[in-house]
């Protein structure tokens, strides 16, 4: 029988965390079927073994998918998505879990009674691994939004997501490279239709460090792959799309190389500077880009700089 909700989880190395994961899962009391479907990324350590006992316990409630070798986290990440069958997909990373085990019966029971909503999603208790402090999401979150204002921000946490499956006939390729595949996703779902929030707080975010970077050079060289790949990503979306959302994703596109001239400047990178400026004005030509420009072009760096990280700046 096809489930109700599918529950899409990727894990890579998640050993001390991976069981709460699908603990919080199985704790879910609805009245419809609820399969999870567990995405394992050929970890190092003992995150397949661990999986693979509670699928043995639960193999009607369970489905694996065990590669090879490593797919890397987006590929992962389609492939366990494409594998979901059921009329809703919900989301817990495998380092992430849920706290309410009504979670899914009450965002199953807003959706199905609001077919004009695409997505549902709720509060998140984040969890600051380096320092064990803790604190709320979307604390000022209104109940309803739309997919432009997602162009804005990506404000859902994804481990609070219930979204309708398959809105589209088939997923893009070019999800498979995006840096931030989970807004891109929700993007495409909020194209649908609305975004409702709950304001219960039903699951738990950790937020790690991550690894510490060789040198602030590195650090600097990540942030812009990231934002070159946004680019590329929200640009291919805007096809996809049919344009219906070009001005707001041109000044979505705007702002990436917006963050890029500042990275540039950082880096003492004049030249750099000036060409993502240009590309500034070109996705967004109003009178504050063509500011930017001047100012990048004839002040100092160091002054450049400072201006366009003040708080009352146009990111």
């Amino acid at each position: 029988m096809t489930p109700k909700v599918s529950v899409c989880m990727i894990t890579y190395n998640h050993a001390a965390y991976i069981a709460q994961a699908i603990e919080g899962v199985l704790m879910q009391k609805t009245d419809f079927t609820v399969e999870l479907v567990i995405g394992e990324d050929c970890s190092t350590d003992a995150t397949r073994s661990i999986i693979s006992a509670y699928q043995k316990a639960y193999p009607d409630k369970i489905k694996l998918l065990l590669p090879e070798h490593n797919l890397g986290m987006m590929k992962n990440f389609l492939n366990t998505l494409s594998a979901c069958d059921g009329e809703y997909v919900a989301f817990c990373d495998g380092d992430d879990y849920w706290t309410d085990p009504l979670k899914l019966q009450k965002q199953v029971d807003f959706l199905d009674s609001h077919p004009d909503f695409a997505i549902s999603f709720h509060r998140a208790l984040i969890l600051h691994e380096s320092t064990g402090q803790t604190e709320f999401s979307n604390k000022s979150q209104k109940s309803v939004s739309s997919v432009t204002d997602l162009f804005k921000e990506n404000f859902i946490c994804t481990t609070t997501t219930v979204y309708r499956n398959r809105p589209f006939s088939y997923y893009p390729t070019f999800l498979e490279q995006a840096a931030v595949g989970d807004w891109t996703l929700h993007v495409l779902n909020a194209a649908t239709g609305k975004i409702g929030f709950m304001e219960d707080t039903m699951a738990a975010y950790r937020l790690h460090q991550g690894g510490t970077m060789a040198s602030t050079n590195a650090s600097y060289a990540k942030l812009k792959t990231m934002l070159h790949q946004n680019i590329k990503t929200f640009a291919s979306l805007d096809t996809f799309l049919h344009y219906k959302y070009h001005k707001e994703i041109k000044e979505l596109i705007a702002g990436f190389y917006k963050h890029l001239v500042i990275s540039n400047l950082r880096e003492k990178q004049k030249a750099a500077s000036v060409k993502n400026c240009l590309q500034v004005l070109k996705n967004r030509p109003v009178i504050k880009s063509a500011a930017l420009l001047l100012l990048v072009i004839f002040a100092p760096s160091t002054t450049a700089l400072h201006l366009l990280q003040r708080p009352s700046s146009d990111q």
